[in-house]
């Protein structure tokens, strides 16, 4: 931290009005902000390092628009695939708000980005349920998924 206190002490900033303690706690501060900054950028970089997953085999309980699909037959070679995290599940009356509105965009752009990548939508309700609101919504766009087995909820969904 010294290095952070040391660039902090070199700031030029003076304020017209400033007690005899402010600059040496503006000081303080500002090598504490210098030292955060540096943590924040170093969150990425070890992400980036971190290695290769392994490959996703067999199935996954995963049930697709026609059929259970796995992972590897529901994007093909298309890289790299995109999936979104739906908070619809069986429990649930409606899907999450949230979740519902961030998926207006990507039902726009579906076609444009299924040129190059492959993109899905998995929730954890039964696909007819899912099916029915993509519906309401008119969202023909959009492939959507729905999670059959527990355990790939937990992988893909984190829960």
């Amino acid at each position: 931290m010294s290095d952070e206190r040391d660039m902090a002490a070199k700031s030029s900033w003076c304020y017209l009005i400033e007690g005899e303690a402010y600059p040496a706690a503006r000081t303080a501060l500002l090598a504490e902000e210098i030292e955060l900054r540096r943590r924040f950028e170093r969150v990425p970089e070890q992400r980036r390092a971190l290695p290769p997953r392994g490959a996703v085999t067999g199935s996954c309980g995963l049930e697709g628009p026609d059929a259970p699909v796995s992972l590897a037959r529901m994007f093909g070679a298309k890289q790299p695939p995109i999936t979104y995290g739906w908070m619809f599940g069986p429990e649930r009356q409606r899907p999450c708000p949230m979740c519902t509105h961030f998926q207006g965009p990507p039902h726009g752009i579906a076609a444009d980005v299924a040129q190059n990548t492959a993109l899905a939508v998995i929730a954890r309700s039964p696909l007819r349920r899912v099916r029915d609101f993509a519906g309401e919504r008119s969202w023909r766009n959009l492939t959507s998924v729905a999670i059959r087995r527990a355990p790939i909820a937990a992988t893909i969904m984190g829960s």
